[in-house]
């Protein structure tokens, strides 16, 4: 691609005859990438067959129904941009060109059909988004500048504007929320120039810029301007546009996204500082070819410059080691889902007004190849003194055979510290991060666990045929929430978790601990509806009785004034 893009920016510098030479080479290369096939055997005295026999064995492109790898995006985009910056010129085989073209436009089509969904999420990751943009997005646009429409409507479709908004911290470190097999490390070049452009929205435009200005452009802490890909920040950077808070550019900003396709949902309470809360849920709802992560009921969570929950990138497909998952493990391993479109899939959902929280339910049976595994989650993003964030998650998992059952959680090791104890008869765990930030945490069903922070990883461990916990987490800096056991869930502070029904989301009765059975806060109308009922009865009660004992005092009122008379009468 570079060659092509040097082609054509230097053309008018070049002779004929060393146009010719770069055309030879061009076509000599045009021949490699049509050469691809699952035959390995390959010439060992010849580089470019060397090469082919490499890539033959990852050729993700032959199944007509599964395009979404890296390796369709980077490299078919790759040969287009060829074939269409030399399209036109003398000596090249158009008609031969054009066919190729053909194949090639639908290929990338099925890629942004197949590899996207409607967030922008990537299963691979944002490492691989960001390392297939760079060549999918020249392919793009060079598409559109020549009147070739095929893109238009797949281009557009992922919402990668609201993506990067959600998952990319203001941290000095420039850390993002994790998915697939990348890191918490956001350094991925050329990922937000190639979006400005796939909108045409001036607000959106305004927002994403703003986040660029602090992540990676003038108004970041050291800026990069995408290093290595400094010419696309250079082209695409839409310096006519003003700047513009998200919150007020682009509203989905301030909501949760929901992505019900894969199975991804992330959450961000505002955008001011590097204290923002940031946490992303993954599910897994489907599964194509290339990279894979076992991200089932996944967590990634950062805050306060702090990583409070992260996962393990390519560690785990290199090493088999589990220490940084941030999700369920059944006897201590991470379960691969089966290559299948459906997988586990969303139950119920419900954005919150006013904040960037939500609740979400669940399924992830299949996944996990078990009888049920299901989660509910409560994220609930209004401050609340020193808490900005509260954290609520009921996980039920129930199988034939009797198993092991860790809910584990992996915080940064260098930025943490783990504690465990005892509050009112809550287990707890306290993870404390940087510059007096804490996650706190209470485990409401504690019986039957155990608890450890091995390796500075926190572990709650069940056994048996089934498990269920029930968990209540606070994010915030200063002095730590204490919390108090209910009948149904915790009251931390003012606020009240019910984990019977959790997608209310959070409610509170009574300031008072509840240790009887609490009355669900559905029947509240008609607890209501019969005191009232009852207080106006009683009082129709009291008056019938005042009347009749008014009656009674009159009428021996009378009889007394008639003994009088006759008295007298005497």
């Amino acid at each position: 691609m570079a060659r092509a893009q040097a082609f054509d920016w230097a053309y008018d510098a070049f002779t004929m005859q060393q146009r010719q030479e770069l055309m030879n080479d061009f076509q000599y290369a045009a021949s490699i990438f049509t050469s691809y096939s699952d035959d390995h055997s390959r010439n060992p005295n010849d580089k470019a067959s060397n090469w082919i026999g490499i890539v033959k064995s990852d050729d993700h492109s032959r199944n007509p129904n599964d395009k979404a790898s890296n390796w369709v995006g980077i490299v078919k985009s790759g040969e287009l941009i060829q074939h269409l910056t030399l399209y036109g010129e003398e000596g090249y085989p158009d008609d031969q060109a054009e066919r190729r073209i053909l194949f090639l436009l639908n290929e990338l089509k099925l890629h942004l059909d197949h590899s996207y969904g409607p967030s922008g999420y990537m299963q691979e990751g944002l490492s691989y988004l960001a390392y297939t943009l760079p060549i999918l997005g020249p392919a793009v646009y060079l598409t559109k500048y020549m009147g070739i429409c095929t893109f238009d409507e797949a281009w557009s479709r992922p919402d990668w504007h609201n993506l990067a908004l959600h998952i990319i911290s203001l941290r000095k470190r420039r850390n993002s929320l994790q998915f697939g097999v990348s890191d918490s490390t956001y350094s991925y070049n050329g990922f937000m120039p190639f979006i400005f452009n796939s909108t045409n929205d001036i607000n959106i435009k305004a927002a994403l810029k703003w986040l660029y200005d602090r992540t990676m452009g003038m108004n970041s802490s050291s800026p990069a301007y995408d290093g290595k890909d400094k010419s696309a920040a250079l082209l695409y950077y839409p310096y006519e546009i003003a700047v513009q808070h998200p919150s007020i550019a682009c509203p989905r900003s301030t909501s949760m996204i929901s992505d019900n396709i894969d199975g991804f949902y992330a959450f961000r309470n505002r955008y001011q500082d590097q204290n923002d809360v940031l946490i992303a849920l993954m599910n897994r709802n489907r599964r194509h070819g290339g990279w894979n992560a076992n991200e089932t009921f996944a967590l990634s969570i950062i805050s306060h410059d702090t990583t409070w929950a992260r996962m393990p990138g390519k560690e785990f497909k290199k090493y088999n080691l589990t220490r940084k998952f941030s999700t369920p493990l059944i006897d201590g391993w991470p379960r691969e889902p089966p290559k299948r479109k459906k997988l586990g899939y969303t139950k119920v959902i419900r954005s919150f007004n006013g904040q960037g929280g939500g609740y979400v339910s669940i399924d992830s049976s299949v996944n996990l190849n078990i009888t049920l595994a299901q989660r509910d989650i409560l994220v609930d993003m209004i401050t609340r003194g020193n808490i900005d964030t509260i954290i609520a998650i009921h996980d039920q998992f129930i199988n034939t055979l009797s198993h092991f059952w860790h809910w584990q959680l992996s915080p940064d090791p260098s930025e943490t510290n783990i504690t465990l104890g005892n509050e009112n008869n809550l287990s707890t765990f306290i993870i404390r991060g940087r510059n007096e930030s804490w996650l706190k945490g209470w485990l409401y069903n504690y019986q039957n666990a155990t608890y450890n922070n091995t390796a500075e990883v926190l572990r709650v461990i069940k056994y048996g045929s089934s498990a269920n916990f029930k968990i209540a987490m606070a994010l915030g800096m200063g002095i730590e929430p204490v919390a108090n056991r209910t009948a149904t869930g915790i009251i931390i502070d003012d606020a009240c978790i019910d984990f019977d029904a959790l997608f209310l989301g959070l409610q509170c009765l009574t300031t008072t601990v509840i240790t009887s059975t609490a009355v669900p806060d559905i029947k509240t109308p008609l607890i209501v509806i019969i005191s009232v009922a009852s207080a106006l009865i009683g009082l129709v009660v009291l008056i019938i009785i005042v009347i009749l004992i008014r009656k009674r005092i009159n009428r021996n009122n009378r009889v007394s004034s008639m003994l009088k008379m006759k008295t007298n009468v005497n």
